[in-house]
């Protein structure tokens, strides 16, 4: 990743109320820390737009220091992936969504298989517990971090 080119970034999940948000919000929080040029946005591929984030998930990011209690949800639409350079998906199932439903470019990743080529997707904590936003949260961080290491390497 050079300089002076800003990467776009656009975190993609259910309804953009857990996941998406807090990736979204953790990305920004390490993104201004480190200075990088990286612009990040989140939708949901069900998503209502207007909705507030996730109680546990505004919690967990606060008691982190990250603000977001002014993220609302919204969907998913042409522009805002025509808009982003990088398309990170929370499942492989919001990935196939997003190739089945749009015009998309070759830049819809799943999270998990972009940063690391695995298989794997960012479970979602909606409706538990303080403890598995917690938990949710935390495994964002790591991938995100190592995310962010990755784009650094270009």
């Amino acid at each position: 990743m050079h300089e002076q080119q800003k990467v776009k970034i656009l975190f993609v999940c259910t309804g953009n109320t857990c996941r998406s948000p807090m990736a979204e919000r953790i990305t920004r929080n390490l993104v201004e820390k480190d200075n990088l040029n990286i612009e990040v946005q989140s939708a949901g591929v069900s998503a209502w737009d207007g909705i507030e984030m996730s109680e546990n998930a505004r919690l967990v990011l606060e008691n982190r220091g990250i603000h977001s209690e002014d993220h609302l949800s919204r969907l998913v639409t042409q522009d805002l992936l025509d808009w982003a350079d990088l398309i990170l998906t929370m499942t492989e199932s919001h990935r196939q969504s997003l190739l089945m439903n749009y015009q998309t470019k070759d830049n819809v990743y799943n999270l998990w298989d972009y940063t690391y080529n695995e298989r794997t997707d960012v479970l979602d904590p909606f409706g538990g517990s303080y403890q598995i936003y917690d938990q949710c949260a935390k495994a964002l961080e790591n991938v995100i971090q190592d995310l962010l290491k990755k784009l650094r390497s270009y």
